[in-house]
């Protein structure tokens, strides 16, 4: 990932000589979310995986304000997206973790995301959108494909969790 902000960043596949295959990037993904009724990304995460099918499933972060859940009045949170991407970068399938996971439990460690770096071993820097510091909720660090059923393991770990996502090739239920 990189580029001049958040939306900025880039997904760029290249070929053993360095030349340019395909991109995209957080702003153009997030388009394509938001056609799909789904909830944007704020920018693109720790993963990248390729199918067999030649899709490319990646990791996005997004931010939604929730109030009285994760702490009084209004709280800046932060969840991860599992992204499909068809074999030209276009979304083909997403998993939103703000629809399948409980709001109401916040993270092990109480880890915030924010604006400003931070030295501590429960703060991270985001590129946040909308506040200075929010709850790093659901932090994704690894994807991974089961082709005995076709589901996707996905750790969460600021739960300490890793969930299998009914994925099928994106035919599944969506449901962990």
């Amino acid at each position: 990932a990189g580029g001049a902000g958040a939306l900025a960043q880039i997904l760029r596949e290249v070929d053993m000589v360095g030349g340019l295959v395909r991109d995209t990037n957080a702003s153009t993904i997030s388009g394509q979310l938001a056609a799909m009724g789904k909830n944007k990304i704020g920018w693109l995460s720790h993963e990248a995986f390729r199918l067999a099918n030649g899709h490319t499933l990646i990791l996005g972060s997004s931010e939604r304000i929730l109030t009285d859940v994760q702490g009084p009045g209004p709280i800046d949170v932060v969840g991860d997206m599992l992204i499909d991407l068809d074999s030209n970068f276009q979304v083909a399938w997403a998993w939103d973790s703000f629809d399948f996971l409980d709001p109401t439990r916040k993270a092990t460690l109480g880890e915030l995301c924010t604006t400003q770096v931070v030295f501590g071993p429960t703060t991270y820097v985001c590129p946040l959108q909308k506040g200075s510091v929010a709850n790093d909720w659901s932090h994704g660090n690894a994807i991974a494909y089961v082709p005995a059923d076709g589901s996707l393991l996905r750790s969460i770990r600021n739960h300490d969790w890793v969930v299998n996502v009914d994925y099928k090739n994106g035919a599944g239920t969506v449901h962990i």
